[in-house]
């Protein structure tokens, strides 16, 4: 089935903006005030349930987490032996090596009709492994025996593992462990009822002819007075997030943006932090999926984002915990909006971004006209 270009670009969008606008909770279930459970956190599922039913995979399992919106490979009902979509890393593995082998396996794993798996960072297996068992959930291993699972926090040197319920306490992130390790794949998932939701919005959107990108003089929510005239932004009418584009009279590199090695990526955080720019004090380095809907939407439209070097192959980006860093190929780097690991070699675009409140229309009563708010 070939999927149409205005229906690929709304599976772009709603596949990476619900992991853009969910994040890691603390707490295991929604309750309400009286602390009555709502909803459970985790969910053991078929896989590929979000596909078409001729295309599901049945007894290829999920555990799902409604908080963060990440599914976890969890096993095989129909198989026996080593559970399917899931491998170990052998003791006596280098740790040079044993990230290589976890991200080799999942970049190339299809299972329950997904491709799009990949290797977990190190605090998203540590939430999985200790508030699972909150909701009764024994995550499924390769060896029932498993001391560890891998994961990643700041780029390809730090290796990290996380203990599992069979070396307890469970959750630990530690140091790199010359034991047997589960590689534990991850990917993020929709639910049926976000996704109605975006559609009903992109639908409203085209009905009412809004461009979702729009690129307009920065502070335009200011009165006239305190504006910044020449200062761009693009503003994503969808996202409601407003991005430093550049400024039609100064070198890009002077307004709202630059360039940093990604050996020293922290810079990129903190020119953000401190950047004030038309008007506005709140600037941040972007998330990695904030980033990569960005880069892959925009693609979409035909808009091509301004960088401080149109040459720029790279953006800086934080991961969902906002403690590491990674990198998203921009327009010049296919496969676009990919995210990687930081290589300090490389360069880092710096495109700090910002969530702006959308003036709505309110109707006059007495003139009948309608205003903005």
């Amino acid at each position: 089935m070939r999927l149409s270009r205005s229906s690929l670009s709304k599976i772009i969008v709603i596949n990476i903006a619900i992991a853009a606008l969910t994040g890691c909770n603390d707490s295991s279930d929604a309750t309400d005030e009286n602390n009555t459970q709502l909803t459970p956190r985790f969910i053991q599922t078929q896989m590929g349930m979000d596909m078409p039913m001729g295309m599901q995979a049945p007894d290829e399992m999920l555990l799902q987490d409604m908080n963060t919106s990440l599914e976890w490979i969890n096993g095989n009902n129909g198989i026996d032996g080593v559970p399917s979509g899931l491998a170990s890393i052998p003791e006596g593995t280098l740790r040079s090596d044993a990230l290589d082998e976890a991200f080799l396996f999942c970049e190339n794993v299809t299972f329950a009709t997904h491709a799009d798996w990949r290797v977990p960072t190190a605090l998203e297996a540590q939430d999985m492994i200790q508030l699972a068992s909150l909701d009764e959930f024994a995550p499924v291993y390769a060896d029932d025996l498993i001391p560890q699972i891998i994961g990643y926090t700041d780029g390809l040197s730090d290796v990290k593992t996380i203990t599992t319920r069979n070396k307890p306490p469970k959750g630990v992130l530690q140091e790199w462990a010359d034991e047997k390790t589960d590689v534990k794949c991850v990917r993020s998932f929709i639910s049926m009822e976000m996704m109605q939701q975006m559609l009903d919005m992109m639908q409203d959107m085209a009905d009412n002819n809004i461009p979702r990108f729009e690129q307009v003089d920065m502070g335009m929510d200011m009165p006239m007075d305190m504006r910044a005239p020449n200062e761009m932004m693009l503003r994503d009418a969808m996202t409601n997030l407003e991005w430093t584009d550049g400024n039609n009279e100064l070198p890009a590199v002077n307004s709202g943006l630059s360039t940093v090695n990604a050996a020293t990526v922290e810079e990129a955080q903190t020119f953000c932090a401190d950047l004030t720019f038309a008007t506005h004090d709140d600037w941040r380095l972007p998330s990695a999926w904030e980033a990569e809907e960005m880069v892959k939407a925009t693609l979409m439209m035909g808009i091509t984002p301004v960088y401080s070097n149109i040459d720029s192959d790279y953006l800086a980006a934080t991961g969902r915990d906002d403690t590491h860093h990674v990198r998203v190929n921009t327009h010049n780097r296919p496969p676009e909006g990919e995210t990687g690991l930081l290589d300090v070699e490389i360069g880092l675009e710096v495109k700090c971004v910002r969530t702006f409140l959308p003036m709505m229309p309110v109707s006059d009563t007495d003139t009948g006209s309608t205003m903005m708010q």
